[in-house]
């Protein structure tokens, strides 16, 4: 194993060297999360750098936002709506080809991108499924909230399209992705993402869009809903929060996580979104995590509230991001995101953290805290932020995820390095292991927290968790693994893990028949899959949707002559007993 791992150390070295010698030293980059320089060739070959002139919170926005600010994303969008336009009146091209035991997830004709998935069943009929990604047919009709939706449990694609604008502030902006979903117990649907101007983050604000349960005249599931941008699929879109965003003054408000109740007494109905703001200002380093309620029909939310913040002084790494939320059969709210700490890579250390709100009736307030936030664990060894797995480029980073037992029983997983290595402050790995799923659990609120479980500890990366518990209890954990790949470290396959109840040891099982190559999308390469995948549980049943490359799809956008692999978003249906 030291010999494998010894092997692999120097190729990483030696593909230094090639790209020193082919792409020259003379320029140097800054870390986008520490400030510490690095030779950049790769990165600046690649366009991973950010654009002159982008905000100083760009470093810690979602992988999502970050992307908008580099060079490679500036020309991406002017190269295809160039293309498309010499396309237009040609027709669509051919049906994808999709390998025979892969669900492709939506409607979309073209090689563009689909990621950052998101997933519910409607508790009502679990046959029908709802989806949301990031959608780079965004590029072409300027909206990048995209959905889908299925009424026989994902074999096939009813309808698809994109969240529509929305005002903010005044001004007519687009939906720009980082979706999350939540359902209620009478199958209503809410989207939260969020709407700025494409071009300078000015006005910006985090959305709900509200999708009433089927049998109404309009929504995703009715007759009236034309999927693409027909407002009768999301008939409401509210605005829970807005901002200007200039070099002087103002706020981003930055990846959206959202949860229902699910039919407690005291809030029955209602939904919660948090997420992270950043300040405008380049002299204000600071970033909250912040809450908002609002009731069923979305005609009244609370103030927003923050549940923690930082200076920003700390260290280069002083900031928080990466919020999740679920809600318990008891109506309780809990809440989980990231604290970071540190001046690099090297030295970055990411507490979990987690709050417990109790229930409230009416909207003047999101609920009743219980006591401050909590940490979870101090993780030592953390993807750390703005890294990629070696040998990949795509960002990745620590992000727990929280779900609750019937019972009470909280259980949080993350995903964390096996070991303290990095490689030239931008690639994470271990020469043959990377990164693992932990979790921990909690019967008393989070006042208390269990030793530390594994999830999957299998060779290779892996990462991106995210967490459903069944009716009966069973803890369904699902994620990104390259274990498959044991040679390379990069094909990449979805598994999930299960527990009975939360405590180790989980079971494994591959989801997908065929490894994904993360490199294929010829747009993004393996430059940006997202931030997250997600599982769903309802009775008997567990979907995963998730991000690959698995579509085959004409290139005539792109120039191409042939088909092409490249990145859409993807369902599988598991049985749970």
């Amino acid at each position: 194993m030291q010999r494998t791992r010894t092997a692999r150390m120097w190729v990483g070295l030696v593909i230094l060297v090639l790209s020193l010698t082919l792409f020259g030293t003379g320029a140097t980059t800054i870390h986008p999360a520490s400030g510490q320089g690095r030779p950049d060739p790769a990165l600046t070959q690649r366009g991973l750098i950010l654009t002159a002139g982008a905000f100083r919170w760009a470093a810690h926005a979602s992988s999502n936002v970050w992307l908008r600010q580099t060079t490679r994303f500036q020309a991406l969008r002017q190269t295809v709506r160039e293309r498309a336009a010499r396309l237009r009146g040609a027709g669509l091209p051919p049906a994808a080809g999709v390998p025979l035991s892969m669900k492709m997830f939506n409607k979309d004709p073209f090689p563009l991108p689909q990621n950052e998935t998101t997933v519910v069943a409607d508790p009502v009929n679990i046959a029908r499924v709802v989806g949301g990604y990031n959608d780079y047919r965004g590029l072409l009709v300027d909206n990048f909230t995209g959905w889908t939706t299925s009424t026989d449990g994902g074999n096939s694609t009813a309808r698809d399209g994109q969240i529509p604008p929305t005002t903010v502030l005044g001004t007519v902006v687009p939906s720009q992705g980082d979706p999350a979903l939540g359902v209620d117990a009478a199958g209503n649907l809410f989207m939260a993402t969020f709407h700025f101007d494409s071009d300078d983050f000015s006005p910006n604000g985090i959305t709900i869009a509200r999708s009433p349960a089927p049998g109404n005249p309009k929504g995703v599931f009715s007759a009236a809903c034309g999927g693409g941008a027909d407002p009768d699929c999301w008939p409401v879109i509210k605005v829970v929060t807005a901002n200007t965003c200039t070099s002087s003054s103002g706020f981003f408000d930055d990846k959206p996580y959202i949860a229902a109740d699910p039919g407690s007494f005291l809030a029955g109905g209602a939904v919660y979104v948090t997420w992270t703001r950043f300040p405008c200002s380049g002299s204000d380093l600071s970033s909250y995590i912040m809450i908002v309620k609002c009731n069923n029909a979305l005609a009244a939310c609370s103030p927003p509230l923050t549940l923690e913040s930082t200076t920003g002084l700390g260290s280069n790494f002083d900031f928080v991001q990466l919020s999740h939320l679920t809600v318990g059969s008891d109506g309780n709210i809990y809440v989980t995101w990231v604290k970071h700490s540190g001046d690099d890579s090297l030295s970055e250390v990411d507490r979990i953290r987690f709050q417990a709100i109790g229930p409230l009736s009416g909207t003047s307030g999101v609920g009743i805290l219980a006591g401050g936030p909590r940490t979870v664990a101090t993780e030592s060894q953390p993807i750390p932020w703005g890294t990629a797995p070696y040998p990949a480029y795509y960002r990745s980073a620590t992000y727990p995820h929280v779900g609750v037992r019937p019972g009470g029983r909280i259980v949080v997983v993350w995903d964390r390095r096996t070991t303290a290595d990095t490689l030239f402050d931008f690639w994470w790995f271990d020469y043959g292991a990377g990164a693992s799923i932990a979790a921990k659990y909690s019967d008393d609120l989070g006042r208390n927290w269990s030793a530390m479980q594994t999830v999957s500890n299998a060779l290779g990366h892996q990462d991106q968790p995210s967490v459903c518990i069944s009716p009966t209890g069973q803890v369904v954990v699902a994620y990104y693994s390259n274990q498959n790949d044991a040679r390379w470290s990069h094909a990449q396959d979805v598994y999930v893990s299960t527990s009975p109840n939360g405590a180790a040891p989980y079971t494994a099982l591959r989801v997908t028949a065929e490894s994904n190559d993360t490199e294929a999308d010829p747009l993004l390469s393996d430059l940006f899959i997202g931030d997250y995948l997600e599982v769903t549980c309802r009775p008997g049943r567990a979907y995963v949707h998730y991000t690959a490359n698995y579509a085959a799809k004409s290139a005539a956008l792109l120039g191409g002559a042939f088909p092409i692999r490249q990145q859409d978003n993807f369902l599988a249906r598991l049985s749970l007993p």
